[in-house]
């Protein structure tokens, strides 16, 4: 489903809803041409009692997928904002190293946060396994465990940078297991059939009048149209409209380039 949900949020919601109209339209006129006005007065008033049964449980399936994929949208948020702070902390260890130690480290966070954004980024949501940025992070933890390693390391400043890398490798890993996330097909074409059901049962019971009374249904199929469309637009937190950015994560590369985590470069 990552086509779908890597569509923006106006085509899902027109697709969508225009498939819903056009179905409800062949409906309506298949069934008030084999069953006239008032010769299904009878299955109109049958549907009509399976109307709140129908609409409760498209409500409660959709209901539930929206609520799940904007959980989703909301902790990969997190994880992304996890990822900076372990990054961060990571640069400010440094500041306690020889300034050559220093520079060595931040150009290699350096390059991996740029990696992230230019090749990791693109990546996630992807049907193809993600490894953008993963040499960029075994050369930066390669240099922090070769710094630590000397005798004139602090020792304080090795044990936060070795426990920021780790925490940025663990929440790397966080991040692209919730990219490859997908809501449950089943649930979702679960929820469809239950939608065009409601839709369908909507216009029975307008059987009892003439066609043109099935343009009362119109709110329930513009209704059911776009509550799809926006389990689609929240299920892809990283390829969709709703996609979780990288920013905070650039706005850290930018800071160190500036200098900001030099330790000579004095408060600011």
């Amino acid at each position: 489903m990552s086509f779908l949900t890597s569509l923006p949020a106006p085509v899902l919601a027109g697709a969508l809803t225009g498939a819903c109209v056009l179905f409800a339209w062949v409906l309506n006129k298949w069934l008030h041409s084999r069953y006239p006005a008032g010769k299904g007065a009878s299955y109109g008033i049958t549907a009509a009692a399976y109307m709140t049964a129908l609409g409760s449980l498209f409500a409660i399936l959709t209901g539930f997928l929206i609520n799940t994929a904007y959980l989703g949208v909301r902790s990969s948020e997190g994880i992304v904002a996890a990822e900076a702070a372990a990054a961060n902390r990571l640069a400010w260890g440094a500041r306690g190293l020889p300034s050559a130690d220093v520079s060595l480290i931040q150009e290699d966070l350096s390059a991996y946060l740029a990696a992230l954004e230019l090749k990791e980024w693109p990546e996630l949501g992807g049907n193809e396994p993600v490894s953008g940025a993963s040499d960029e992070l075994n050369e930066l933890q390669k240099q922090i465990f070769t710094v630590g390693a000397r005798g004139y390391a602090p020792q304080i400043s090795v044990d936060s940078m070795q426990a920021a890398v780790e925490e940025l490798g663990g929440q790397r890993r966080a991040r692209i297991t919730a990219a490859s996330a997908e809501i449950p097909f089943e649930l979702f074409a679960l929820s469809v059939i239950a939608g065009l059901a409601l839709i369908g049962n909507a216009i029975i019971v307008t059987l009892k009048n003439g066609p043109r009374d099935g343009i009362v249904t119109i709110g329930i199929v513009v209704v059911v149209g776009l509550d799809l469309a926006l389990i689609l637009a929240l299920s892809g937190p990283f390829n969709g409209p709703f996609e979780v950015g990288v920013d905070p994560l650039t706005g850290l590369l930018q800071e160190i380039r500036s200098g900001e985590y030099l330790p000579w470069s004095g408060a600011r």
